[in-house]
């Protein structure tokens, strides 16, 4: 059974989420190396990943009375999750 990533309650849908992370030291680039080099920096040490995380039916009814697009809205065109696995 999943448990959801936000609430704790059983999930019944697993949405894709896009992390990306860049190392903050990039930054010393733009004082030290100029504009160019803090781009092309950023755009070498920059990690994407997506991962599929669980979410329950509570917490996709809450994204969606938002106006604020689901954690897969970019990916999956809506809130087509997939469903979790028992």
């Amino acid at each position: 059974m999943c448990v959801c990533a936000k609430t704790g309650e059983p999930a019944n849908c697993l949405l894709p989420v896009r992390v990306v992370y860049t190392p903050r030291r990039t930054w010393l680039l733009l004082l030290f190396g100029g504009f160019w080099a803090f781009l092309i920096g950023r755009g070498f040490t920059t990690e994407e990943t997506i991962g599929l995380v669980p979410f329950s039916q509570a917490v996709l009814a809450r994204l969606a009375g938002s106006g604020m697009p689901s954690p897969g809205h970019w990916l999956t065109g809506g809130h087509r999750g997939l469903p979790a696995g028992g």
